[in-house]
């Protein structure tokens, strides 16, 4: 087997990895994800997994193929009572602003502009979230987050392709994921701090 596929296969067997300790807290009751976010990581990973074939597909593409999966679990079970309860105004902008990038890309048809754009409204998507992990961040899987940073670097060197079509998704993800750890570590110190 060629070594990027190798990498590639490690990547998915992590990211699927990292939603087992998501989805049974989620069942326990102490993860509950925002499903504005959830929700909209699912529609853009869809459409960034079409872009990335469009402009020509490495074994990055494993990444965001097997997000969808995952993501589209916990969204799911989100949807029957396990999911974020608590939405305010910033959830609806950043749901309108996530849906009006994925617009523009629906009307320009050229697939840099669409993974350019759904890295754009995923970022917006994931400010809840971003909020949530440090207010709250006892209601956030830790663990869920570091193995998709972990996956992110698999994925990123797995690709045949070096150019920004297929290192985009997996440096961002795991960027992005970074941001989030840290964010509920420092909630759940700064917690700690004020007992």
């Amino acid at each position: 087997m060629d070594w990027h596929a190798e990498l590639a296969l490690v990547t998915g067997i992590i990211t699927a990895v990292a939603v087992v300790p998501y989805v049974r807290d989620m069942l326990r009751g102490t993860t509950r994800p925002n499903l504005v976010t959830w929700g909209l990581w699912l529609l853009i990973q869809a459409i960034f997994i079409s872009a990335q074939f469009s402009s020509g597909a490495s074994w990055s593409v494993v990444l965001p193929l097997m997000e969808m999966v995952t993501v589209g679990i916990v969204f799911f079970l989100g949807l029957f009572g396990y999911g974020y309860k608590k939405y305010g105004r910033l959830d609806v902008v950043c749901l309108m602003i996530a849906i009006a990038a994925i617009a523009l890309w629906q009307m320009t048809d050229e697939p840099m502009v669409a993974l350019v754009l759904s890295v754009l409204a995923d970022f917006v998507a994931v400010i809840p979230t971003f909020k949530k992990s440090y207010l709250d961040p006892k209601s956030e899987t830790p663990s869920a987050y570091l193995l998709v940073v972990v996956a992110s670097v698999f994925a990123a060197a797995s690709t045949t392709i070096v150019d920004a079509a297929n290192l985009m998704w997996p440096i961002y993800i795991g960027a992005l994921n970074g941001t989030v750890l840290c964010l509920i570590l420092l909630g759940r110190r700064r917690k700690r701090g004020s007992i």
